[in-house]
Formats: structure tokens, sequence, C-alpha cells
């Protein structure tokens, strides 16, 4: 079972599955939110230089750049092969129960 909160919590938010685009510069990320957003993607600019999109587009959003002739780096490791399967742990504890 996946642990709830309430929405009347107040305080920090974690947000899972999601990837974080640093730009260089707030002109870069102006340019490169226009790109992704040409894509219907949601995403999020964070202060002048980051953008968050949802992990499961990341495979689409370097295609664009490679389509545009960019070659953005990629750090960290997937947590697993697919961003829409559940970690084991939760399916361990569906099937059981």
């Amino acid at each position: 079972m996946r642990p709830t909160l309430s929405k009347q919590t107040s305080g920090a938010v974690i947000h899972r599955n999601v990837a974080v685009i640093a730009c260089d510069t707030a002109a870069t990320l102006a340019e490169t939110s226009k790109k992704i957003g040409e894509l219907g993607l949601d995403l999020v600019m964070i202060g002048d230089r980051h953008i968050v999109i949802p992990a499961r587009f990341i495979p689409m959003v370097l295609g664009r750049f490679k389509e545009l002739g960019q070659f953005p780096r990629l750090l960290g490791e997937p947590l697993f092969d697919h961003v829409d399967e559940p970690a084991e742990a939760e399916i361990s504890s569906t099937e059981n129960g």
C-alpha cells in the first residue's frame, strides 16, 4: 500500500518520478522550454534556470534535442527500466495483500 497524505497537510511536498533540466542561463531556459513545449508535455519552470518534467518523458525530450542537433548531458541512473512500472517492493506488497 502506498502512503498517502492529506491535501490539507502543510509543509514540504516530495515529487517522485520527475526530471530536472538545469539550464546555464535564463535565455537557455526560455529556448529550452519552447522546444519542450512544442512536444505538448507538462512542464514547470522553477526559478530562472530549471525545468521539471515527468521522468517518463526523458526519452522523448532527448529525441527532440537530438533532432535539433543538441546533446545535453544526462545524469543519474534510472530507478528501474520502465518509469511507469512500480518498484519491486510495491509489486510484492500488492500481490501479497
